[in-house]
């Protein structure tokens, strides 16, 4: 019985947790700076940031998702948050609150810093038709 109380008194916490901090927001981030890097994310409202919500090491021209919550607001969808990248020698390459990244896109990180991944493809898109025409 006494595991059984545990598990569901455990299962509500998380469920509250769940609530009061929001639906998880995801993004995809590319590495392409030549090195191995760890990406941390924290939630939007997360303004000591002392631990990440999340945390993924890519090594180079290798992609993952990675995600962080809102903060606490009940129950709100996450929309934006925030990504600190660090390289292979430890040093935080970004500055301030980190990259704010929008949820669902995907992100580019060449070694100085992050691009949205869809303005890259369309660039390359409109290069291609450029070439195509000439």
């Amino acid at each position: 019985v006494a595991g059984g109380v545990c598990y569901g008194v455990t299962r509500g916490t998380e469920g509250s947790r769940r609530l009061a901090y929001g639906q998880e927001g995801k993004v995809r981030i590319e590495n392409m700076s030549g090195g191995r890097i760890v990406v941390n994310a924290y939630d939007a409202g997360d303004l000591v940031q002392l631990r990440a919500y999340s945390s993924v090491t890519l090594e180079n021209e290798q992609c993952g998702p990675i995600s962080a919550t809102p903060g606490v607001r009940f129950r709100a969808r996450c929309s934006r948050f925030y990504v600190h990248i660090c390289d292979e020698q430890g040093r935080r390459r970004t500055s301030g609150y980190g990259a704010k990244v929008i949820a669902t896109r995907s992100y580019v990180w060449n070694g100085n810093g992050l691009t949205d991944g869809a303005l890259i493809l369309r660039s390359r898109r409109s290069l291609s038709a450029s070439r195509s025409d000439g």
